[in-house]
């Protein structure tokens, strides 16, 4: 992977981004919960979350990561292409259209993770890329099983009561998903942004020895 690119603001921003947005859902998904948002809040943090993914996918696959390799050009503007689904499913009226741009939106969001997936590889961070591996890989069970689900209803007006206790139960479980999701993105992410600052830091104080000789 290009030493520029790593250090590059924009490629800072878009990891930076994603891992607010790995961190960022799941804490919406327990407010949302709670009744904190309303279903109109909730509907602009769903388009908020979909344009904040098509922003991250077009900011850390400049062209520039391509190198030598034929096939990641294409995997590219597949998962540029693709992730536009995302927003798309939010605001669709129809419930066979939400499903269809929502799973296109899921694929899209699975080929950014397999690209930086593989740009951790060739930047010899090993365990990263596992995650990232692991995130692509369950992001479309496990994310249609998150916009497929109904969101939990509100935790907090349950009644105190064995059926209340197993109706919260229920909901907790389904929570599972979700959290699954934004581990495999908001971990790799904030690994991987810690490792382009360090690259940055390291790059700057070498430009400053050089200049000194």
């Amino acid at each position: 992977m290009p030493m520029h690119v790593l250090c590059s603001l924009r490629w800072q921003s878009g990891l930076l981004l994603l891992t607010s947005v790995g961190f960022g859902w799941f804490l919406l998904v327990i407010l949302r919960a709670f009744g904190v948002l309303n279903n109109n809040a909730w509907s602009l943090v769903l388009l908020l979350v979909a344009v904040a993914l098509v922003a991250v996918c077009w900011l850390v696959t400049p062209a520039s990561v391509d190198g030598k390799a034929p096939w990641m050009r294409p995997m590219r503007w597949a998962a540029r292409v693709c992730i536009i689904g995302l927003p798309v499913a939010t605001e669709a009226e129809q419930l066979w259209s939400e499903i269809v741009f929502g799973l296109i939106g899921l694929v899209g969001l699975a080929l950014l993770l397999w690209i930086l997936a593989m740009l951790a590889r060739v930047s010899d961070a090993m365990q990263t890329s596992r995650r990232f591996e692991l995130g692509w890989i369950l992001c479309l069970p496990l994310g249609a099983l998150t916009w497929l689900l109904p969101v939990p209803g509100v935790i907090v007006s349950m009644p105190a009561n064995e059926v209340g206790y197993i109706r919260m139960f229920l909901l907790l479980v389904m929570f599972i998903p979700t959290a699954v999701l934004c581990w495999y993105v908001f971990r790799p992410a904030l690994a991987m942004f810690q490792e382009a600052q360090w690259a940055r830091h390291n790059a700057v104080e070498q430009a400053q020895q050089d200049a000194k000789r």
